[in-house]
C-alpha cells in the first residue's frame, strides 16, 4: 500500500503499546510467559503470601493484648487464624467460578481490595470479635489462591507449566521473607522507639503498623492487576473497531472472543496466546483422568489430588501453628521473642526464595509426584524432630559449641527442611492437580483451594486445643507426623497413577479394523472429537489473527493478496484442502 492509503496513528495507542501487545499475543505459541499477564499474577500470588504471612510472628502477642487469658491464647490464636479459611471455603467455589464466567482479573481486583481493607481492620481491633470478623470478611471475599492457579494453568504449556508453578512459588516464597520479616520487626513500634510514639496510634494499636506495610503491598498489586485490566479493555475496543470495519467477513473467521480476561489463549484452558481474556462456555470435559477423558465429573485422579493437598495443608498449617506456639512458650516451649522467631524462619524465607528456582529441572529429571513424596518426608522429618530441641541442655557446650548455637542450628535446619518440602510439595501438588485439568479451571480451583481451607481452618483450632488441653507440645507434632504419613500414602497412588498416565497405550491386536467409508473408498480413520475440536480452534484462530495484521497494515480492509495469480500456482493449489 501506498503512503497515502496508510491509516493513521490512534493518539491513545503508540508503537511500543502496538509491540507490547503483539510480543503478549504471540508469547504462548513460543513456549514463553507473556511479561504483562504473568507479572499480575506473580503479584497476586506475592501480596497474598506476605498478607496472610504477617500475623506469624506476632500472632500469639496479638490475642494477648485482645484480652484473651494466658491459658488460652493458644486455643484463641488457633481460632483467629481460622477464621479466614474458614470463610472461604465456599467462597473460593464461587468466586473461582465467577473467574470463569467473567474473567480472572475483575475477580482478582476485587479479592485484593477486600484482603487489603480487612488487614487494616484487623490493626485497628480492639477486642478479639473485631479481629474474627475482619478475617471473616476477608475470607468471603476473596478467592484469589484458585483463581491464581488457574490463570498461570491457562498461561502456560505443558513444557513450561514446571517453570511457571516455579515462578508461583517463588512469588510466595518473597511474599513469606517480606511478611515474616515485617511482622516480626515492626510488631509493637512504640516499644522499640517510646521517645517517638508514646501515646500514638501506634501505640494505642500496636500491630497496626505491620498490616498497613502489608496492606501497601496487596494495594500495589491491584495497581498492577487494574493496569493490566486497562490494557486488556484497550485490546478489546481495537478488536471491536477492527471487527466493525470488516463486517461479516471477519465474523467467519473463527469464535467471537472477549479478550477481557482469559489468562492465555485457549478458551478450554490450553496454554496459548497469553492474553487476559474470558474463557467461553463449551461442554467439554472437566476433571479428566488422563487421555481421552471425555466426562466432566472429577476423576479419581483428581479426588486423589484434593484429598492429597487436604493433608498436604494439614502438616503445613498444623506445624506453622505448633512451632509459632513452642517458640513463644516459656514453660514447656523455646521462650522466644517476635523478632526471634522472626529471625528462626529466615533459612525457611532463604529456600522458598531460591528453591523454586531449581524446582523445574528437578521435577523434570523425577517428576512431579516424586518430588511431592520428598517434600512431605521432609515435613515428616521436620515434626519428628522438632519436640527434641527442649532436650537440649540450657548453658551447657556440645563438640565445643554453647547450647545456644546447637539451637539455633537445629531451628535452622528445621526451617530448611520446611522450606524445601513446603516448595516441593505444593508446586508438585498444583501441576499434577491441574495437569488433569482441561476446562472450567477456576471452578475445579477452587473446590481444591476450598479443600485446602477446610484443612487450613481445622489444622490451627485442633492443634491450639491439643496444646492447651495437654500442655504439651509432643502429641501435637506427633500427629502432624501421622498426617505425613497417610498424606505419603495417598501420594503413592497419586504417583501410579501419573506413571499409568505418562506411559504409551498398548497395542490392541484384537482391535477391530477401522471402518470403511459408505463411498468405497479405502478405510476412513476415526478421528479424535477433541483433537478434531482443538485443530478447528487453532486454525480460527490463526485465521482471524491473520486477517487482523492484514487490516492493522491496510486501514481499508482491503485484500493484501494479487488478484492474478500465476498458472502453475493455481494448479499447485487445486487439490490441496484446509
Amino acid at each position: 500500500a501506498g503512503s497515502g492509503d496508510r491509516r493513521p496513528r490512534s493518539p491513545g495507542r503508540s508503537r511500543h503499546h502496538q509491540k507490547k501487545a503483539i510480543r503478549d499475543a504471540t508469547a504462548g505459541a513460543s513456549g514463553r510467559l507473556a511479561a504483562g499477564p504473568a507479572i499480575a499474577v506473580l503479584s497476586v500470588t506475592l501480596s497474598e503470601s506476605m498478607l496472610s504471612s504477617v500475623l506469624f510472628p506476632f500472632l500469639p502477642w496479638l490475642v494477648r493484648d485482645l484480652g484473651v487469658p494466658a491459658d488460652s491464647v493458644a486455643l484463641y490464636s488457633g481460632l483467629l487464624s481460622s477464621a479466614f479459611n474458614v470463610s472461604s471455603l465456599a467462597g473460593a467455589v464461587v468466586w473461582g467460578r465467577l473467574s470463569d464466567v467473567h474473567g480472572r482479573l475483575p475477580v482478582l481486583a476485587l479479592g485484593l481490595g477486600s484482603n487489603a481493607v480487612s488487614m487494616v481492620l484487623l490493626g485497628l481491633s480492639a477486642s478479639f470479635p473485631q479481629a474474627v470478623a475482619a478475617r471473616l470478611v476477608a475470607g468471603c471475599l476473596n478467592g484469589n489462591a484458585g483463581i491464581a492457579r488457574a490463570a498461570m494453568r491457562e498461561m502456560t504449556t505443558e513444557e513450561t507449566r514446571a517453570h511457571g508453578f516455579g515462578l508461583m512459588s517463588l512469588a510466595y516464597g518473597v511474599g513469606f521473607f517480606l511478611g515474616t520479616n515485617i511482622g516480626g520487626l515492626l510488631a509493637q513500634p512504640a516499644e522499640l522507639v517510646p521517645s517517638l510514639l508514646a501515646g500514638s496510634l501506634l501505640d494505642r494499636f500496636p500491630y497496626l503498623l505491620p498490616c498497613a506495610i502489608a496492606t501497601s503491598g496487596g494495594l500495589l498489586s491491584l495497581l498492577l492487576v487494574l493496569r493490566q485490566l486497562r490494557l486488556e479493555l484497550r485490546q478489546q475496543r481495537t478488536r471491536e473497531r477492527g471487527r466493525g470495519r470488516s463486517g461479516s467477513r471477519a465474523g467467519r473467521t473463527g469464535r467471537d472472543t472477549d479478550p477481557l480476561v482469559e489468562v492465555g489463549g485457549a478458551s478450554r484452558g490450553e496454554g496459548g496466546e497469553g492474553g487476559l481474556r474470558r474463557p467461553s462456555p463449551s461442554p467439554g470435559h472437566g476433571a479428566g483422568s488422563g487421555r481421552g477423558s471425555g466426562s466432566s465429573r472429577p476423576s479419581e485422579g483428581f479426588a486423589l489430588c484434593v484429598l492429597a493437598q487436604f493433608g498436604l495443608n494439614l502438616v503445613i498449617v498444623g506445624f506453622e501453628e505448633a512451632y509459632s506456639l513452642f517458640c513463644a512458650s516459656r514453660p514447656s516451649g523455646l521462650g522466644l521473642g517476635p523478632s526471634d522467631i522472626s529471625a528462626s524462619l529466615t533459612p525457611l524465607s532463604l529456600s522458598l526464595l531460591l528453591w523454586p528456582l531449581a524446582f523445574p529441572r528437578l521435577e523434570r529429571a523425577i517428576g512431579a509426584a516424586a518430588c511431592f513424596q520428598q517434600g512431605v518426608s521432609l515435613f515428616l522429618l521436620a515434626s519428628l524432630a522438632t519436640p527434641l530441641l527442649r532436650t537440649i541442655p540450657a548453658g551447657r557446650s556440645l563438640l565445643g559449641l554453647p547450647s545456644t548455637a546447637w539451637l539455633w542450628l537445629f531451628l535452622s535446619a528445621i526451617s530448611l527442611a520446611r522450606g524445601v518440602g513446603g516448595v516441593q510439595a505444593t508446586t508438585s501438588i498444583a501441576l499434577l492437580l491441574n495437569s488433569l485439568l482441561h476446562t472450567d479451571l477456576g471452578l475445579y480451583n477452587g473446590l481444591a483451594v476450598s479443600a485446602s481451607a477446610l484443612a487450613r481452618s481445622i489444622a490451627p483450632a485442633l492443634t491450639g486445643w491439643t496444646i492447651g488441653a495437654l500442655r504439651g507440645f509432643r502429641v501435637p507434632f506427633y500427629l502432624i507426623s501421622c498426617t505425613c504419613v497417610a498424606t505419603l500414602v495417598v501420594a503413592t497412588r497419586v504417583a501410579a497413577l501419573a506413571s499409568a498416565q505418562s506411559r504409551p497405550p498398548p497395542l490392541d491386536s484384537a482391535a477391530p479394523p477401522p471402518a470403511r467409508s459408505r463411498t468405497g473408498g479405502g478405510s476412513r480413520r476415526r478421528v479424535d472429537p477433541e483433537s478434531a475440536s482443538a485443530v478447528a480452534r487453532i486454525t480460527a484462530r490463526t485465521r482471524q489473527r491473520l486477517l487482523e495484521l492484514l487490516r492493522r497494515h491496510d486501514g481499508r480492509g482491503r485484500r493484501l493478496v494479487p488478484t492474478a495469480e500465476p498458472a502453475e500456482h493455481r494448479r499447485m493449489s487445486s487439490g490441496v484442502k484446509v
